[in-house]
C-alpha cells in the first residue's frame, strides 16, 4: 500500500481554511489593507475643532514633561558638579553612576517632551507678525535640543575619560540655561 504525499493535502486544506477565514472576516486579504477605508464626511470646523482638542492635551502633556525633564536636569546636573567637586575619592564612582542614571531618565523625558511637541496638529490657523513667545520658544527648542545632544555625547566622552569633566559641565550648564529659558519664555508670556 502506498501513502499519498502529504502536502498536496495539506495544501487543499490549509487553502480551504484560509478560503474560511477570509470570508468570515478572520483575515483580512493585503488587497482589502490596500484600500483605507473612507472616513466620514466632517466640516472643516469639526476637523479643525478635533484637531485643536488634540493639540491642547498634548501640548499640556509637553508641559508636564518638559518641566519634569527641566528638574531632572536640575538634579543631575546639582549632582554632577557635587560628584566632581566635593564628593570623597572613595564615593566619586556611586555619585558618576547616579548622575549618569539621571541623565538617562532625564533624555528620556526630554524626548517624550519633544516628541510631543513635534507631533501635535497644527490646530487653528493663527497669524503670527514677529517675534512672539510660541516663535521664541520653538526657536529656543532647536538650540537646547543640540546642546542636550552636545551634553549627552560629552558625557559619554567624559565617562571614558577623553575629555576633562568640565567641557562636559560647560556643555549641561548651557542646556540647562536654555531650557530654563525657554520655559520662562512660556511662563512670562511678554
Amino acid at each position: 500500500m502506498t501513502v499519498p504525499p502529504m502536502q498536496p493535502v495539506l495544501g487543499r486544506l490549509m487553502s480551504l481554511a484560509y478560503g474560511g477565514m477570509l470570508a468570515s472576516g478572520l483575515v483580512f486579504a493585503p488587497q482589502a489593507l490596500a484600500e483605507p477605508l473612507p472616513l466620514p464626511a466632517a466640516s472643516d470646523a469639526e476637523r479643525l475643532d478635533r484637531e485643536a482638542a488634540i493639540r491642547g492635551n498634548q501640548l499640556q502633556l509637553h508641559q508636564g514633561l518638559a518641566l519634569a525633564a527641566l528638574g531632572s536636569m536640575v538634579l543631575t546636573a546639582g549632582l554632577g558638579l557635587y560628584a566632581t567637586n566635593f564628593s570623597a575619592p572613595e564615593q566619586h564612582a556611586l555619585f558618576q553612576s547616579i548622575h549618569m542614571g539621571l541623565g538617562g531618565i532625564t533624555t528620556g523625558l526630554y524626548l517624550g517632551a519633544a516628541g510631543l511637541a513635534l507631533t501635535a496638529p497644527s490646530g487653528y490657523p493663527i497669524e503670527r507678525s514677529g517675534w512672539d513667545a510660541v516663535t521664541i520658544h520653538r526657536n529656543l527648542g532647536w538650540l537646547h535640543g543640540a546642546a542636550l545632544a552636545t551634553t549627552v555625547t560629552l558625557g559619554i566622552l567624559t565617562a571614558t575619560g577623553r575629555i576633562p569633566p568640565s567641557t562636559h559641565g560647560i556643555a549641561g550648564g548651557t542646556t540647562l540655561g536654555l531650557m530654563t529659558l525657554s520655559a520662562g519664555v512660556i511662563v512670562f508670556d511678554f
